[in-house]
Parts: C-alpha cells; structure tokens; sequence
C-alpha cells in the first residue's frame, strides 16, 4: 500500500544545496536524469508508457554527491518541545 506521510510535503527535501554528479570522476548521468529538482518534494516516480521516458527521479551518476536542505521540518518523539 501507500506510506502516509503525517506531516505531508514538510517530511522531503525543500531546497537544493549542491549537486556535483561529476564529483567522483564518473560518467556523466543522461540528461533525463541530470535535473537536481526531482530528488525535492514527495517522491513521484514515473514511466509515461508510450514513451517509456521516466520523470520524478535525479542520477548521482558514479561518485556523484547531492545535498538538500529540510526547512520546515520538526523532530518528535523525545519529548522535548526544542
């Protein structure tokens, strides 16, 4: 079934801080899956099936880094309003 995210778009990424795909020397990812933005928001995978081209998805490529920022979340559990 489908994971319920309680706290809904708050518990993904919001922002890009970097992505490097060519950090690690590796090959370069393809195009389709070049675009930073789609690792943001609630995952939304998909394959048009006529085309078969995918969208929702970002490539680190080999050895490639991305870092993203959370800036509406909160932690719970421990009890402490901080």
């Amino acid at each position: 079934g489908d994971t319920i995210y309680l706290r809904g778009a708050a518990s993904f990424a919001d922002t890009v801080v970097d992505y490097n795909p060519l950090f690690g020397n590796g090959p370069e990812p393809d195009t389709l899956f070049a675009d930073s933005l789609q690792a943001l928001g609630a995952p939304d995978y998909a394959v048009d099936p006529v085309t078969l081209v995918a969208t929702g998805a970002v490539s680190l490529g080999h050895g490639g880094q991305l870092t993203v920022e959370f800036t509406d979340n909160a932690l719970t559990g421990s009890g402490d309003a901080a």
